[in-house]
């Protein structure tokens, strides 16, 4: 609850800046790399406007020194489990950090933020989180839809003596077909929730074939031209049926204290949201981002 409190607030907190803003700009003037200070200067309080910009500076400091905080935590964990060289996990008798870890990434972040312009390591940056977003989603998804989950099992072993947090009682087979959609049996192939695991991946991908189509081809279905069109109602129909396949699907009703509700149009608006946002990326960040994973794939 506290989590969601705290989102809520920032979320508030960010619709009311873009709406001041807005208010004292029109939109189409609004600087993209000094919103809030330029804006101030334009309607006459310039020193406002450097007080704001001081502001940001030390609240991007603080950003900065967060990310600082939670590297040296991943590259101890990837050092630990082999995934880089030892010595960057390897932790400093006196600071009880991964000290040459914190010198080596931070100098290659500052080396970084030096060579290449901002926007670029943004939409680099965002790619990368839009993209770890939609696997979660995606996983939210897979995981309520499994027969067998390990950490569920853990939990239920933990949970039973409790009578409050019992398991619900089950139509059938979790990543079944429900008993409603019985009609559907020839879906029944392979392990239970595999059709659902497939029909996530469908999702995804016919999902990001109409948003696609309405980016990069709206004049053209604004006209009626055919072939747009006859794509638009094929990607609608193929991630329509997908998510009807998985709603079709039972889920595990395991009452934890805390799971996502709604599943799975929660996680299925958000991949479609994260892949929104994903296809609106330049082309080049789409390359960097092959080229980075092909990397890290080797």
């Amino acid at each position: 609850m506290a989590l969601f409190t705290s989102l809520g607030i920032m979320v508030v907190l960010y619709l009311l800046q873009s709406a001041a803003l807005t208010l004292m700009v029109p939109f189409n003037q609004v600087d993209p790399q000094s919103a809030f200070p330029e804006a101030f200067d334009k309607i006459g309080y310039t020193a406002l406007g450097n007080v704001v910009a001081l502001g940001i500076i030390i609240g991007l400091i603080g950003g900065l020194l967060t990310c600082l905080y939670t590297m040296t935590r991943i590259t101890y964990a990837m050092s630990s489990d082999g995934l880089l060289f030892a010595i960057l996990g390897k932790v400093n008798k006196r600071t009880k950090t991964p000290l040459i870890g914190e010198i080596s990434f931070g100098s290659l972040a500052a080396l970084l933020a030096v060579i290449f312009n901002l926007e670029i390591l943004v939409e680099f940056l965002s790619v990368g989180t839009l993209i770890t977003y939609t696997i979660v989603a995606a996983a939210s998804i897979i995981l309520h839809y499994q027969a067998r989950v390990t950490v569920y099992d853990q939990q239920r072993q933990k949970l039973l003596p409790n009578p409050a947090m019992e398991i619900e009682a089950e139509e059938t087979e979790p990543g079944t077909l429900k008993r409603r959609f019985r009609f559907l049996s020839f879906l029944g192939v392979g392990y239970p929730g595999f059709i659902v695991d497939l029909c996530v991946l469908l999702f995804a991908i016919f999902i990001g074939g109409f948003l696609s189509i309405f980016a990069y081809a709206y004049n053209e279905i604004r006209e009626g031209t055919a072939w747009a069109i006859i794509l638009l109602v094929l990607f609608a129909l193929g991630f329509l049926t997908a998510f009807f396949i998985i709603y079709a699907h039972q889920k595990r009703r395991l009452n934890l204290p805390y799971t996502m509700p709604w599943v799975p149009f929660i996680p299925a608006s958000a991949i479609a949201l994260n892949v929104l946002l994903l296809i609106n990326l330049s082309a080049t960040t789409w390359i960097r981002f092959s080229i980075w994973f092909a990397a890290g794939m080797h």
